[in-house]
């Protein structure tokens, strides 16, 4: 469509805007039952500690193929997606320009058998991935199961929630994990 100067203006509408895709394991098999969501970006830019995360959207489950499909995208900004399925690790991802239909790879997860000695009947602890992923977990007292890890090195940092002033760090470590394995972390909170 052409629009010659002092014409009045043309807006375009997007509706029903889709995407769908395949998530595969890193052997190329087809996973089933997997749950991939959209993500957005919270309302506020002001960074709040370890919640500070992109929410939930929406999502939607792979069928025996693999394959999923997102509907409802209209009016967004950017494109970022979150794959979870059981023994596998959580893979978020933005699409900038997405191919169509996009192959989204799952590597093996590890598993962090987390020790926690502490007074504080709860705490956070966000997990930094090498691909600069960030997973968030509530922890408690005694023995925490952590999934959702991949392979590589992990910053993690316990936190404690002190409400609308903000959180205190406690501790930080570094940890290599290793996919298809389980690694225990005994930590003294105290």
């Amino acid at each position: 469509m052409r629009v010659a100067s002092g014409e009045t203006e043309v807006r375009f509408e997007l509706a029903d805007v889709r995407l769908g895709g395949e998530v595969r394991t890193d052997t190329g098999a087809p996973v089933a039952g997997a749950t991939v969501s959209l993500v957005t970006k919270p309302a506020t830019t002001r960074w709040r500690g370890p919640r500070e995360e992109r929410a939930p959207r929406g999502a939607v489950v792979t069928d025996a193929t693999g394959r999923f499909e997102l509907a409802g995208l209209e009016g967004l900004e950017s494109l970022a997606l979150e794959i979870r399925a059981a023994g596998y690790a959580t893979l978020r991802t933005e699409l900038a320009h997405p191919q169509l239909p996009p192959v989204l790879t799952l590597a093996r997860e590890a598993l962090l058998e987390l020790e926690l000695e502490t007074s504080a009947p709860f705490l956070v602890l966000e997990a930094l991935g090498p691909r600069s992923e960030r997973l968030t977990f509530g922890v408690t007292p005694g023995h925490n199961t952590l999934r959702g890890l991949g392979a590589g090195t992990w910053r993690l940092t316990l936190y404690a929630p002190r409400g609308p002033r903000g959180d205190s760090i406690l501790a930080e470590r570094t940890l290599e994990l290793t996919p298809g394995t389980s690694t225990a972390l005994p930590w003294d909170a105290r």
